[in-house]
């Protein structure tokens, strides 16, 4: 009774459509409402999987190691089975491919579970820990919108290919605030014929996705980076390298994660072996690599952005995996901690060198020195830098340097630097003076 009523006040719309809207408009009119439910829909999933992470790691940091990671993920693989199996009993894995297939070879037509089973199984296992991704399924979800919105107005099959292409377009630009990535991303994945009566219902359906993402979720991008410096002709030749190791660690991705697939459904007789398969790889690479759980995002703004609480929070937990004493600095106190260690060690290793040519003019070997060089190291555990310092300048024996710019009269350079060094030691030793001696 219900769906014959509801049948009847589509029919309704749908004829008084079709006497007021011409169907171009029509299209228009249903691009921007599958941006709007795609919108939805990627707030909705993204809402699940952080409520589900918020719930089963309140009680410890998600970016340090615990014990509970070795469970969750095999936890959440168990749920979303179950969730297929006796809810959806239907496949629902390789979202793109499913859009790919029905584009193909069933007339775009998308079943009408994939509007939400996607987002539901997809979220489970992500807030579980499992590495899914939530790309993929809010693709499917996206078209599964399009192409049920286009069969319930009863639109021909090149008009549902285009909303399919919209609601994958949506999805895409709704999940990551970027409308020109969905669209690049549906003519070049779907392979959308670009007319520019498609065009504009993409375009549509992009930016109201991106609109109403930025409206439930805030006005921040998913990625916030500025360029410091103007695009140059010099960055072309880096940049295309980038791009061609890119694709080659694209196809090696995609031929082990087809062998690893074929691989794992070569179980499928063994279900339980399956699971405890899967969640055990699983499980042990979040154990040790906690950054790995859930969508994964917070992990990439730290190659981008990195100045947020939460990427600060992320490595200083794993810089004291590796070191006790862990300081934090701001991006002007790591300029001024590359000055010194340019001090520190670039220049003290330059010293070295010269040492090395002093003593290799004499024929006397450079390791006659690592004992005092050892010592002097040793000391600036316990002492500070000025406290371990020894030396001819530091006790002001003129005599002694004087001397020894003697010994280097053949360099004027050496005799400076020798100078310098020596009055930033101790400024009473200033206006030192030089014999000069005929060679």
């Amino acid at each position: 009774m219900v769906d014959k009523e509801s049948n009847n006040i589509i029919s309704s719309i749908d004829n008084w459509r079709k006497k007021n809207i011409s169907d171009r408009q029509f299209v228009l009119i249903l691009a921007f409402i599958v941006g709007f439910l795609a919108a939805v829909a990627a707030y909705i999933l993204h809402f699940i999987i952080e409520e589900i992470e918020t719930l089963i790691t309140s009680g410890f940091r998600i970016t340090t190691i615990n014990w509970l990671y070795l469970l969750y993920p095999v936890i959440g693989i168990w749920l979303t089975s179950l969730f297929v199996k006796y809810v959806v009993r239907d496949q629902i894995s390789h979202g793109i491919t499913r859009v790919l297939y029905a584009i193909s070879t069933k007339r775009s037509k998308l079943k009408a579970h994939n509007t939400w089973t996607s987002i539901v199984a997809s979220a489970i296992t992500i807030g579980f820990g499992g590495s899914v991704g939530a790309e993929a399924p809010i693709v499917l979800t996206g078209s599964a919108i399009g192409s049920n919105l286009g069969r319930i107005f009863n639109m021909d099959r090149r008009t549902l290919m285009l909303l399919v292409g919209c609601g994958a377009t949506a999805a895409v630009s709704g999940i990551f605030k970027a409308p020109i990535a969905g669209l690049v991303f549906t003519l070049e994945i779907l392979m959308v014929d670009l007319t520019m009566a498609s065009l504009l219902p993409i375009l549509i359906a992009s930016v109201t996705a991106t609109c109403f993402s930025y409206f439930f979720t805030g006005g921040e991008p998913m990625y916030n980076f500025k360029m410091d410096y103007l695009w140059s002709l010099s960055k072309v030749p880096p940049t295309i390298l980038l791009g061609v190791c890119c694709g080659f660690l694209s196809l090696y991705f995609m031929r082990v994660m087809s062998w690893c697939e074929d691989k794992y459904a070569s179980l499928s007789k063994h279900p339980y072996l399956k699971l405890m398969a899967g969640g055990l790889v699983l499980s042990s690479l979040i154990f040790l690599f906690p950054s790995l759980y859930g969508e994964g995002y917070n992990s990439l703004r730290i190659f981008i952005e990195g100045n947020s609480a939460a990427t600060e929070d992320m490595i200083r937990n794993f810089a004291n995996r590796l070191s006790q004493r862990v300081i934090t600095l701001s991006s002007a106190d790591r300029k001024y901690l590359h000055l010194a260690a340019v001090w520190a060690c670039n220049f003290t290793n330059y010293c070295y060198t010269v040492a090395s040519d002093i003593l290799g003019e004499h024929g006397i070997p450079f390791d006659v020195m690592l004992p005092l060089i050892n010592e002097t190291t040793e000391k600036l555990q316990t002492l500070s830098p000025k406290a371990a310092q020894t030396g001819p300048a530091v006790r002001g024996d003129k005599n002694v340097m004087s001397q020894q710019l003697e010994l280097m009269r053949h360099n004027a350079d050496l005799q400076k630097i020798y100078q310098m060094l020596s009055k930033g030691i101790n400024p009473m030793v200033d206006n030192l003076i030089l014999d000069k001696k005929e060679d």
